[in-house]
Formats: structure tokens, sequence, C-alpha cells
């Protein structure tokens, strides 16, 4: 039987915190920018979203969620949980809205860096999702335009594999 690893309790989970500062982050993308940086893993369940302005930018907001959180810096594999998790703005509003309709969401996500040219620091955040995502919502919308039902997805390509000639 392996031996479990003993994670570092923080009082949030967020880049800074699971060692990845913003210098650091800039670091990784300027060196390599057109890779997707993957900084840390997250899994947990979400049982309330709340919105939080921030201390460092005037009119600025995130939201902060609580629940049950394990992160795992994907450089180092050091573990660290947490009740209050911080994620991506891009996906914030969408994990809060679904935490809101349900009461409880569970998270499997990687939360990871791109090189942006506009953006002043140089690089976004994003996310990998592992979980499950309902867009059946979305199925019912889409029926409702005349057509759009009968467009699929594009299907995604395949990896060529390894020794397979072009």
């Amino acid at each position: 039987m392996s031996e479990a690893k003993t994670a570092t309790r923080l009082p949030m989970i967020t880049s800074a915190r699971v060692g990845f500062s913003k210098s650091a982050v800039q670091e990784k993308v300027l060196a390599e920018k057109k890779k997707v940086h993957p900084l840390f893993h997250v899994v947990g369940t979400a049982t309330q979203a709340i919105v939080k302005e921030s201390k460092d930018y005037e009119d600025k907001e995130s939201i902060e969620f609580r629940g049950s959180f394990l992160a795992i810096n994907v450089e180092t594999g050091e573990q660290f949980k947490s009740g209050k998790l911080y994620l991506p703005s891009v996906v914030e509003a969408e994990f809060a809205a679904a935490v809101q309709q349900s009461g409880m969401i569970e998270i499997a996500v990687t939360v990871v860096a791109e090189y942006a040219e506009k953006a002043a620091t140089s690089y976004t955040y994003n996310i990998k999702s592992f979980g499950k995502e309902d867009n059946s919502a979305f199925d019912k919308l889409l029926s409702l335009i005349p057509g759009a039902a009968k467009l699929l997805p594009a299907p995604e390509k395949e990896a060529p594999k390894a020794g397979a000639k072009k």
C-alpha cells in the first residue's frame, strides 16, 4: 500500500499560494509562448460561491468558492487543502451559477497559463476540465433555432499514433 502524502493547509487555494507567483508564471509563458502550461490540479466540492471585492484593484471582483478542495502543484507534486478556492475568471461565473442552481458542484480541473500578447501580465489563466458537463439546456434552446439542431460539433482530430506514417 502506498504512503499517503500529507497536504499543507492553506487559507485559500490560488495560483500564488500553490507555488506560481505572477513572475514565475510570466517567466514560464514567455519562455515557451506557444505552449499551454499546466500549473496545478484542483479537485473538490463547492457548496458556496461568494462575490469578493478585490483588495488590490478598484472595481474588480472575483468569486470565492467554499467547500472542500485539494490542489496539487504539477511541477513539485506538493498537495494543498483548503475550504476556499479561487479559479480563473474565465470559468468563475459559470461555476458560480451551477453552485447557485444545484447547491453543490464537483470540481476536477487543471489550471493552466497561456501566453497572451495583449494581457498586461503577458498571460491568461484558463482551465482544462475533467468533470462531466451538462449541456442539455443548450440542446433544448438550439432546437428553437431552425436548422441549428442539425449542426453537430466538429469531430475531434485524433493524434497520429507513435510510429505511424503520414
